[in-house]
């Protein structure tokens, strides 16, 4: 799914979605298989989910700040260009189809080594908020608003980007994750 231009209504059935494929795909592994992992150095089922956890809950206080009304734009969030061209540089770079593999930035990584049972549970809830989240920016008109990127002070892209940028990175881990359950060695049991 090449979200690029995608709009809201499109986003937010994407996060229900991949709720449900995350369920469907993880729902039933159990504590050894969501943490097993493919070499050392990689990521397990469980890691992809956590990390996705991680990075989006940092966005929640952003959406809650615009939808409230509370967000006051920065010296460098009203800088014209330069939203767009890091909304769409970011949105390239996690996207499911970049060929670059990235290193998560510090505040994005994995809170443990292992994950707890509850991983897909708690992924499947979040995709809940981020979906209301992605109602308010709708309704409210605030889909260009700028804001600036949860890992860097000096990137800013509309909200709607941010929206963009989610889902894209959500698909991006589904995959990886899916290629974790499909390795040689995976535990059936």
């Amino acid at each position: 799914m090449n979200i690029v231009r995608h709009d809201l209504p499109e986003l937010i059935t994407a996060t229900r979605a991949i709720a449900d494929e995350a369920q469907l795909k993880f729902g039933g592994l159990n504590l050894v298989q969501l943490n097993w992992k493919p070499a050392a150095g990689q990521w397990s089922v469980g890691l992809c989910l956590d990390h996705l956890l991680t990075a989006n809950l940092h966005y929640f206080p952003i959406f809650e700040a615009a939808r409230n009304g509370l967000h006051q734009a920065t010296f460098v969030e009203r800088l014209p260009l330069l939203p767009k061209i890091f909304g769409n540089l970011l949105l390239k770079a996690v996207s499911p189809q970049a060929p670059k593999k990235l290193r998560a930035p510090r505040v994005f990584q994995p809170d443990a080594s292992n994950v707890d049972a509850a991983v897909v549970r708690r992924f499947t809830e979040q995709q809940a908020q981020l979906a209301e989240y992605f109602g308010a920016v709708e309704r409210q008109g605030l889909g260009k608003t700028v804001i600036t990127s949860p890992v860097s002070p000096i990137l800013t892209y509309s909200l709607i980007d941010a929206c963009r940028i989610i889902v894209a990175h959500e698909q991006r881990h589904l995959q990886q994750a899916e290629r974790v359950v499909g390795a040689p060695g995976f535990p059936q049991r």
